[in-house]
């Protein structure tokens, strides 16, 4: 016979005690504790990445009785701060950067479809019974709606307020300028809504049948003070309906204020990163080695997108600009380090199992560190390494160039304007008796000549391409690759009686003893050239040729 469970008197604890349950209870949130990779860290200033939390809490709890009911929603409203977040004229991705800890959301929505038609989607994020403050991010001198907008990515998403104060923090701008950047310059503007009185009748709403009880607003003061320190020296911020017109005055002023760069402090700062990636590097630890640099190289791109109102001669007579100069080179060095051993990692200590994709995020991400750091070396007093340095660094950039134009599908014009040969080069004056770079050299002298090749019979095949004409075939024997176009005028054609056969091209015929037989339907046509791109899109590998190519035929024999 089972026993009656003993009587637990919750509400004779003390209120402390029952406000601590409170808020295990009813405001948990998931939180993510991963590690980041050595490609994730090598993109410093790249996307992050979204992470959805997930209450953790149970409401039932508060269906106990009215007590613990009133109790635990006031709990939730003093906790539980939700602040929704609309982008409009851009990404909000666009905005954030460094390898910090990811951004958190509860619920989001991103497309680049209508506003309206996203409104009724099924990830709108309103139904979130509350929330205390609206921030509207828009590009400044643009708009959020009209037809202008009505293509425009568009991202609306539902944080909690600390989340949204780590959002701000991470809030940096793209610098207009290759020197120091005026106040004007930055390219975003905040709209802040802060009217918790028009908010107030979302919180009468049935919170999952939990009743209708209104609380008084929490104070505007609360939400705005965290702000002041988070968006420090960002000028285009602006508060509407505000109760407290003065307060919101004096936090829009205390935001433009510039910041108050200490060079010691940043200077002690980058001295452990610098340490602590030495440490980690000497023990061969390459994911805490990379995120050692990662936090110190975020931090020089915050200061240096702080350092607007100081100007330049005084920023170049100061003493710790070359010290912090020569900190930043290492960060970058030791960084470039990691990446580059793990683009030659074998399979089994590879993140990606994948060789092609692999080797092209990972290349990928060397290339967006070096451009980097060309761009950092304009701000800051360009530090002269060792020459064993120089040539380690010759060698990265000449293997992670031609690896990248090897193997991937689209490469940047930047990187299509950098020479391996070059690089490696230069690293062989440097050091000469070095026995990798000299085999990286006669790899790069092989790779320079297939590629070469491989682009002479691409642009001969493409020209001959260009000048076939189009045989009138049967659709049912057209190939996949013919476009709706071309099968409805081919149609049109046979519509009108012209069924003759097609004219076979001597240049697509098999080079066997009987060539007056044609070849097979999908090779008795010549393609266009946007055709030819996709259909021979194997021969975008340079450093291999096609395994079925003849090259006792002509440039535009090819043999499938």
């Amino acid at each position: 016979m089972s026993k009656t469970p003993p009587y637990f008197d919750f509400l004779n604890l003390p209120r402390e005690i029952r406000d601590e349950i409170y808020e295990y209870t009813l405001c948990s949130f998931s939180h993510d504790q991963r590690l980041y990779d050595i490609e994730g860290c090598a993109h410093v200033y790249s996307w992050p990445r979204f992470i959805e939390r997930k209450f953790l809490g149970n409401l039932n709890l508060l269906l106990a009785n009215k007590q613990i009911h009133g109790e635990g929603y006031k709990c939730m409203l003093k906790k539980n701060i939700f602040v929704r977040v609309e982008c409009r004229a851009l990404e909000l991705r666009n905005l954030i950067h460094g390898q910090t800890p990811p951004v958190f959301f509860l619920s989001y929505c991103s497309s680049k479809r209508r506003v309206d038609v996203m409104a009724d989607g099924p990830l709108r994020v309103d139904h979130f019974p509350w929330y205390n403050m609206l921030v509207q991010i828009q590009e400044r001198g643009d708009s959020s709606r009209g037809d202008r907008c009505a293509i425009r990515p568009v991202f609306d998403a539902i944080m909690l307020l600390e989340d949204c104060a780590d959002l701000f923090s991470r809030l940096e701008v793209e610098m207009a300028t290759t020197r120091l950047p005026s106040p004007d310059s930055y390219p975003l503007e905040i709209l802040m809504y802060t009217d918790t009185q028009e908010m107030s009748h979302r919180r009468q709403k049935r919170y999952r049948g939990l009743g209708q009880i209104s609380y008084p607003p929490r104070e505007q003061k609360k939400l705005l003070r965290p702000i002041k320190e988070e968006l420090r020296s960002f000028p285009n911020l602006k508060i509407y309906e505000c109760d407290d017109e003065a307060f919101a005055l004096e936090v829009a002023r205390d935001v433009s204020k510039p910041l108050q760069t200490s060079w010691q402090s940043v200077n002690t700062q980058l001295e452990h990163h610098t340490r602590s990636a030495e440490k980690c590097w000497e023990m061969d630890n390459l994911t805490a080695c990379a995120q050692s640099c990662a936090r110190g190289l975020s931090l020089i791109r915050r200061v240096s997108s702080s350092i607007a109102a100081i100007d330049l001669p005084k920023l170049e007579d100061t003493e710790n600009t070359l010290e912090i100069g020569r900190l930043v080179h290492t960060l970058y060095f030791f960084l470039a380090r990691c990446t580059h051993t793990h683009l030659s990692a074998p399979a089994h200590r590879r993140i990606r199992a994948d060789e092609q994709t692999h080797l092209v995020v990972t290349s990928e991400a060397m290339c967006e560190l070096f451009l980097d750091h060309r761009y950092l070396d304009r701000l800051w007093p360009v530090y002269d390494p060792p020459q064993h340095e120089r040539a380690e660094i010759c060698y990265i950039k000449s293997r992670t160039f031609r690896l990248h134009k090897e193997h991937a599908h689209w490469v940047p014009y930047w990187v299509s304007q950098e020479d391996p040969m070059a690089y490696i080069t230069e690293a062989l004056e440097l050091s000469p008796d070095s026995e990798i770079f000299k085999k990286e050299k006669s790899i790069i002298e092989i790779w320079v000549k297939d590629h070469d090749s491989f682009v002479a019979r691409k642009r001969s095949f493409l020209d001959n391409l260009d000048r076939e004409s189009m045989p009138r075939t049967h659709s049912k024997d057209l190939p996949n690759s013919i476009s709706p176009l071309q099968r409805f005028r081919r149609r049109k054609d046979l519509k009108k009686g012209s069924n003759t056969q097609p004219q076979v091209s001597t240049a697509y015929q098999t080079n066997s003893s009987t060539k007056s037989q044609p070849t097979s339907s999908w090779q008795t046509y010549s393609v266009s050239r946007a055709h030819a791109k996709g259909r021979y899109a194997y021969f975008r590998d340079a450093a291999s040729t096609p395994p079925n190519y003849d090259s006792s035929l002509a440039a535009t024999d090819v043999v499938g």
